[in-house]
């Protein structure tokens, strides 16, 4: 059916934006495929290497399939951290940037922890435990 001049005047369409909010950004994004290939990665270097060692033990003349199977499988593993290690720090630079430029961000960003230490008076090192010095033995003032 179509609509005749008359009709398609009364109807009224209005134009409106809207800021939509994704519930998971980039940051999230980042870090689920990193967990993700972190998790495939260390899955098939496992794999690769009961697959190397299955090869080895039942064909002795293939005695190198054993040693490709732990290199490949010790590769595969460090790769895929270091993947990890990329894309959670992508993941990161995208949230300090947020947070620099008073956007919402999700997740976490990484601090360090603050520590207090107590440092000795005689010698100067910093106090591993309560009650005396282990550099010099001196005791600890207010220690028990």
């Amino acid at each position: 059916m179509t609509l005749g001049k008359e009709d398609s005047m009364n109807n009224t369409e209005e134009e409106i934006s809207a800021q939509v909010r994704n519930p998971r950004g980039l940051e999230d994004t980042l870090d689920i495929c990193a967990s993700a290939l972190l998790m495939l990665g260390m899955i098939g270097a496992v794999v690769l290497l009961i697959l190397g060692s299955v090869v080895w033990s039942f064909l002795p003349a293939f005695g190198l399939a054993g040693s490709i199977g732990l290199a490949g499988s010790i590769g595969l593993a460090g790769s895929t951290w270091f993947a990890w290690l990329v894309l959670r720090g992508l993941a990161e630079i995208v949230r300090l940037q947020k947070r620099a430029n008073d956007l919402p961000y999700s997740g976490k960003i990484s601090q360090t922890e603050k520590v207090d230490a107590k440092r000795c008076d005689s010698c100067g090192q910093i106090l591993e435990g309560t009650s005396f010095c282990d550099t010099c033995q001196q005791s600890v003032a207010g220690a028990e």
